[in-house]
């Protein structure tokens, strides 16, 4: 009955503890027969067997490594033989070979048909003479054009050295990387070859990829916290080579989409790492290999920084969009639909904010499954406690869980209504508890949104604005207004504590070490042309057919583009006019979203937003010589006019949305007659909540992560968020967090 709450506890806690404690620990929990089916249900999850386990501890326990067939040893257990995997393993048809031999460390061994290649460097089947077990051979030809034969010696001697790894205390452990059995270097000619199992066909990511697309969201992060565990392992531990020489820690340094295979055990699916360059580099005559005796730190950022792309491109589905190669820094090219969480950490992966693989792995964890803290004492690996500790032990751990169980069940509960939109039965401002009293100050950008949503509420009603409201509704708290210059001068005048909490757009993903942000509302920037009732047939929304690209918004605002002609059909004779706000946030916005933080160019005329509308209509009503201006602005600064036309925006690859719809759910078209209609229409909340509309952003409470401070940016976030603060908030011009109110 408990199943469901208990599975992500132990998940959360056994995904805390090093990998080497889990086995034990594990163990010592299945003791318990109420925790039994849990724990089943849960240990392909949470590595068990990444560390092959003592058989004294468990009799249940089952190798984790896959193994050939005695009966067939050309086929493995861990992928049944389908068409698909001969599709993914395969490149080429299998070809035999004249009959040939190679000495290794190991073995002698005979190739027997070329099954491809994999990186450049072809494939083949063999066996090894002596015990007749299957093999497979990579060949690796060393270039005689640009080494000399002393060079090509000196390489194949070093590959028969380091191709090969094992743990220097002897120790059995699974890293989750297809090792090399053995390695040979040819006396005849420039040849190598690296001996492995048939792990060396399974299907690389980049062919997942290609046949499935982007995976999932929850997929990626499982495939990234295998992978950071092999390279926490690989990092960490001390190595001795085939040359006997010992090295602390190794880098895969070659993590890509076709170095990580995909590898099926049962129901579960592996990451595994191949092809470290290690040895791959040894075959790049531009590259001089070297082998150090620790692993450097920028060894680490590179390994983190390529696992960056690997997540990403897994989302995307692939490595190439329509306007080039994506690029993971570029907000336009991340795909819909992923968390922002999940983005965020990749960012961090590609920005070099881990030190080390285990840090980046706790952090996507706590990101995913929000971990517990560690209550109870680790046990060593391989340790087993005395029987009185194990009694009290069982004692101890039982009321812990149902503790936790019922901690699990009370916060479920605060989620449900959380989703309802009623935390805890919180409707109006002055219903929220623990407001702290005192004199506070508070910041926005000045001319932003956040002016224009306290403009509208003063319009409704006299002496409306935020700070009136919240005394009003708060009388023990007194709130001061201090505008900003800029987003970045707002989150300054956080950090050094002279204001107390800030309202932002959140275009960029604030630091996690300082502050923390709460969500309260939504926003978007419009791009929008001249809207004339009068010449409508002939005017920009008709000929562009009421949408742009972000890369034609990109060529506009970088004044590559001058004529609409050469963005619409042929027919419109009109200059490109650009204009922007005069509002620092929403150039900001633009600049970052769009221009992908590059600056807006020289020559743009900016206006405030109201006055940037009416000159952009009355360009194009211009008798003498009509132009064709084009600007953008917040939503909650353009909607319910009629005298500019919002445009559907579209992302590379995708279809173009627009954020605007009519009661029955149709959108805005360029034949929609918007001054007539000015009231029967509406944003679209679930664009903005879903980032589905690509210039879509959440406006957000931004505060110290220093807990030790008065609580009121939190309790200021918790009041905009209540039934009331919602309503407010979409009164102002904005999309509420929860249903429309």
């Amino acid at each position: 009955m408990f199943e469901p709450v208990l599975k992500p506890i132990l998940r959360a806690y056994f995904n805390r503890l090093p990998i080497a404690d889990r086995p034990p620990r594990f163990e010592q929990f299945s003791q318990q027969a109420w925790l039994q089916p849990s724990l089943e249900a849960i240990a392909a999850e949470i590595d068990i067997y990444l560390v092959a386990p003592d058989p004294a501890l468990s009799s249940r326990a089952k190798p984790f490594r896959p193994q050939l067939h005695p009966s067939s040893p050309t086929v493995l257990d861990w992928v049944a033989p389908s068409p698909d995997l001969a599709a993914a393993a395969v490149s080429t048809s299998a070809s035999p070979l004249p009959e040939r031999s190679f000495l290794g460390r190991r073995g002698r061994y005979r190739l027997l048909e070329r099954q491809g290649q994999r990186g450049g460097h072809p494939l083949y089947s063999g066996v090894e003479v002596d015990t007749k077990q299957a093999v497979m051979l990579q060949e690796y030809r060393l270039d005689s054009q640009r080494l000399s034969p002393v060079e090509i010696q000196l390489r194949q001697q070093a590959f028969a050295r380091v191709a090969g790894l094992e743990l220097a205390d002897g120790r059995s452990q699974d890293l989750r990387w297809v090792e090399p059995s053995d390695a040979i270097a040819d006396p005849l000619e420039p040849l190598c070859f690296l001996v492995t199992d048939e792990r060396a066909i399974a299907p690389s990511l980049n062919r997942t990829i290609e046949r499935q697309g982007g995976l999932p969201p929850a997929t990626v992060v499982r495939h990234l916290q295998q992978i950071l565990q092999s390279l926490e392992c690989l990092h960490t531990q001390t190595f001795r080579l085939p040359s006997s020489q010992t090295v602390r820690g190794i880098a895969c340094g070659n993590l890509s989409l076709d170095s990580l295979c995909q590898l099926q055990y049962g129901e579960e699916t592996f990451v595994y790492l191949r092809d470290l360059a290690l040895w791959e580099d040894l075959f790049d005559p531009v590259k001089q290999p070297t082998i150090a005796p620790e692993i450097h730190p920028k060894q680490v950022a590179r390994d983190l920084q390529d696992l960056a792309y690997v997540g990403f491109y897994l989302l995307c589905g692939n490595t190439v969009g329509e306007d080039g190669i994506l690029d993971p820094r570029s907000s336009l090219d991340w795909p819909a639909g992923v968390p922002r969480s999940l983005e965020f950490f990749i960012k961090q992966l590609l920005n070099g904010e881990f030190a080390s693989a285990a840090e980046a792995r706790i952090a996507l964890e706590q990101l995913v499954f929000e971990p517990l803290p560690l209550l109870v004492p680790a046990v060593t690996a391989g340790q087993r406690s005395a029987p009185a500790e194990d009694n009290v032990w069982q004692w101890v751990t039982l009321p812990l869980l149902l503790l936790l169980l019922g901690a699990a069940l009370f916060v479920w509960s605060l989620v449900r209504r959380q989703e309802e939109g009623l935390v805890a039965g919180v409707a109006h401002l002055q219903e929220v508890a623990g407001v702290p009293a005192g004199e506070f100050r508070y910041t926005a950008v000045g001319n932003g949104v956040w002016q224009t949503v306290n403009q509208r509420w003063e319009l409704l009603a006299q002496e409306a604005r935020f700070e009136a409201r919240v005394m009003a509704a708060q009388p023990q708290i007194s709130l001061i207004y201090r505008p900003a210059e800029s987003v970045a001068s707002a989150l300054e005048q956080v950090r050094t504590g002279q204001v107390d909490f800030a309202i932002l757009p959140a275009i960029a993903p604030f630091s996690v070490q300082q502050f923390e942000t709460q969500t309260i509302a939504y926003d978007g920037l419009a791009v929008v042309v001249a809207f004339s009732y009068a010449q409508r047939r002939n005017g920009l929304p008709q000929h562009l057919r009421g949408q742009l690209s972000l890369q034609q918004v990109q060529q506009l605002y970088g004044q590559q583009v001058m004529q609409w002609a050469n963005v619409a059909s042929n027919s419109v004779s009109l200059a490109v006019q650009l204009y922007a706000p005069s509002s620092a946030e929403a150039r900001e916005i633009f600049e970052q979203v769009v221009l992908q933080g590059e600056s807006l160019e020289n020559g743009i005329v900016g206006l405030r937003t109201p006055a940037m509308l009416r000159q952009i209509f009355r360009d194009f009503e211009s008798p003498a010589r009509p132009v064709g201006g084009v600007g953008f602005a917040p939503f909650s600064e353009v909607f319910g006019q009629c005298a500019v036309y919002p445009l559907a925006l579209r992302r590379a690859g995708e279809a173009a949305v627009q954020a605007i719809a009519f009661p029955d759910g149709s959108p805005l078209r360029p034949s929609s007659d918007l001054c007539t209609t000015k009231g029967g229409y509406a944003l679209q909340p679930e664009l903005f909540r879903q980032r589905i509309y690509p210039l879509a952003y959440p406006v957000v409470v931004v505060y110290s992560f220093d807990n030790s401070l008065p609580p009121v940016g939190p309790k200021m976030a918790e009041m905009l968020l209540t039934a009331e603060g919602q309503t407010l908030l979409q009164q102002g011009g904005l999309v509420p967090v929860f249903g429309d109110r």
